[in-house]
């Protein structure tokens, strides 16, 4: 039998929790190799400004297949969109180049914490808000990094920006490929309600149906064992004649009629 594991269930929902508009085209991922200055466009329209870096986050949905298990995965990448990264021509120094990396590693550094909740097991419905609270911390960083080296000038500060930066991405390697080993044993449990609507000559007779429902689910290696029950009532609508053992017994009109199913 095949086991088809959904790691990451609401794909739709991720994707659009890592890109609020289309992602670009143009662009350069953190793996692609350290920024040059041949990433970034001249321009002289900020004034006061020496350049802009738009670094983000993206996903991408890979599938594998490990033994009998197909694993969905969602893989986190960090990128720089070189249609909106410039640099006025005034200040192509090396520094100003170490300060736009350094704020390209400290995203990178962001997206591996996340793609690692991820990998434990973050709910879907939490990454979008887990992604604004790092992006929020970063906006901060980045900030106490453009005061502190004055965007790059002051050398002594952008090392020890670069060595900090550095050492965060030491203590969070990027994510390995998710693997799953099957257990032995295994065990599921599900309990619920639903209702049956009769239809054709069943609905002069019978009322829709309410239904409670429980299913466990056993396996040991390849052996596998499902049992269902449901038990429900429902109310007669109009008197009937039914057989029972060796006679014919009324189910009388507005009275209930309770039933048990099991399947194994």
């Amino acid at each position: 039998m095949r086991i088809i594991a959904l790691f990451f269930l609401l794909s739709c929902f991720v994707v659009q929790a890592f890109s609020a508009d289309t992602e670009p085209q143009n662009i350069k991922l953190w793996d692609d190799g350290r920024l040059t200055w041949n990433d970034f466009k001249e321009s002289t329209d900020e004034k006061g400004v020496t350049s802009g870096l738009r670094a983000w986050i993206g996903v991408k949905k890979t599938k594998e297949k490990q033994d009998n298990i197909t694993v969905y995965h969602p893989v986190l990448y960090t990128y720089v969109d070189l249609d909106r990264t410039w640099t006025h021509p005034d200040y192509r120094t090396e520094e100003a180049l170490r300060y736009n990396q350094a704020v390209f590693d400290l995203m990178e550094y962001y997206c591996r914490l996340l793609q690692r909740e991820i990998d434990k097991g973050l709910p879907s419905i939490e990454i979008e808000a887990a992604l604004r609270n790092y992006l929020n911390t970063y906006d901060e960083q980045i900030e106490s990094m453009r005061e502190e080296t004055v965007e790059g000038r002051n050398e002594k500060k952008l090392a020890e920006w670069e060595a900090h930066i550095a050492r965060l991405l030491n203590n969070v390697p990027s994510s390995v490929p998710v693997s799953f080993v099957p257990r032995n044993l295994g065990y599921g449990f599900a309990l619920g309600m639903n209702t049956e609507f009769p239809t054709g000559s069943l609905a002069h007779y019978f009322t829709p149906s309410g239904q409670f429902c429980l299913g466990i689910d056993l396996a040991y290696k390849k052996a596998h064992f499902l049992a269902d029950f449901a038990g429900g009532f429902t109310r007669n609508r109009a008197d009937m004649q039914v057989p029972y053992k060796d006679e014919r017994i009324t189910w009388q009109k507005d009275k209930h009629t309770v039933y048990s199913t099991i399947d194994l």
